[in-house]
């Protein structure tokens, strides 16, 4: 059993809070276009905060290990650099639209910023299970399935992963795996390890979409 604690350094957020327009085109029976249009955004130039993981693996029968996790119990970010809302308008009036192009045009756009209170977001909640077997000295293969809640941030979608290491040099092993779902709906990775008795590199490769 163990906890993960993590520190969140946020660089900057923006979010469109609300949008809203509507455009009128022009015909032969009226050649007057009208054009409003009105977006609130949310802002910030910084912000921090902390989370929390908690899991467990457990081994059964010598050749299966189980774990599950609960990611992000807690997970928020406070940001308070700069909080701003900005508020953009846009509107026509009396495009008229003519075989000279377009006349007696008139578009005022409005762009006002004003300063907020800090607000936070919410990491989302994700639940992993995980589970390996040991099929032989050289063979190992791994399953893992996530799915992911709804946070302030981004989604977290269901993704299953399906991978195996190959390690008939013991020094060398030699892996490579697959997804589905998640942000990415499929990814491809090969690796490769060295592991000596004193220390031990990791190398690997992960392609996001596609086999290539």
């Amino acid at each position: 059993i163990g906890a993960n604690g993590k520190y969140y350094g946020g660089m900057g957020y923006a979010n469109v809070e609300s949008a809203t327009g509507s455009f009128v085109n022009a015909s032969f029976e009226n050649q007057v276009m009208q054009l409003d249009g009105e977006a609130e955004l949310l802002t910030a130039r910084g912000g921090n905060g902390f989370g929390l993981d908690i899991g467990v693996i457990a081994q059964s029968h010598g050749k299966w290990s189980h774990s599950f996790s609960v990611n992000n119990v807690m997970g928020n970010i406070t940001w308070n650099n700069q909080p701003e809302i900005r508020r953009y308008n846009i509107t026509s009036d009396s495009l008229t639209l003519t075989v000279d192009g377009i006349e007696d045009s008139l578009i005022v756009t409005e762009d006002t910023t004003f300063a907020t209170g800090a607000f936070s977001t919410r990491l989302p909640l994700v639940l992993d299970y995980g589970t390996a077997f040991q099929a032989s000295n050289s063979w190992l293969f791994t399953g893992r399935i996530s799915k992911g809640f709804a946070g302030d941030l981004y989604e977290h979608n269901l993704e299953m992963s399906f991978g195996s290491e190959f390690s008939w040099i013991p020094f060398l092993p030699l892996r490579a795996g697959i997804s589905f779902g998640g942000m990415n709906k499929m990814s491809t990775a090969v690796g490769v390890g060295l592991n000596m008795s004193f220390f031990y590199i990791d190398l690997g490769v992960v392609n996001h979409g596609s086999f290539l």
